[in-house]
């Protein structure tokens, strides 16, 4: 089972492997993709639109043929904007009902 402490280092290890992406993966903008879906797309509930954003942004299909991510990007309105989505569920332990 996955507690409250487990989810807290999944989104640390985020942030540690967030600081690797090497200059060549494009900066964010808030016209990319991952932005729009992460401060646009919602749901019923804390758990669906978590699912449905992951789902856009980070699903099978949304790789290439070296599996490599389409959408990821660095910076303020890139990956800083899903580890601070993340870090702001994980807080609110209310939002948690259904992640574990």
């Amino acid at each position: 089972s996955i507690g409250h402490s487990d989810l807290e280092q999944l989104v640390q290890d985020i942030t540690e492997l967030n600081k690797k992406l090497p200059p060549t993966i494009r900066e964010g903008s808030k016209q990319d993709k991952l932005y729009e879906v992460m401060t646009k797309i919602d749901s019923e509930t804390a758990w669906a639109t978590f699912n449905r954003r992951f789902d856009i942004l980070f699903a099978e299909d949304c790789r290439d043929e070296n599996g490599r991510l389409h959408h990821i990007r660095r910076g303020r309105f890139g990956m800083n904007t899903v580890i601070n989505y993340l870090n702001r569920i994980i807080v609110n332990e209310d939002q948690l009902k259904g992640f574990y």
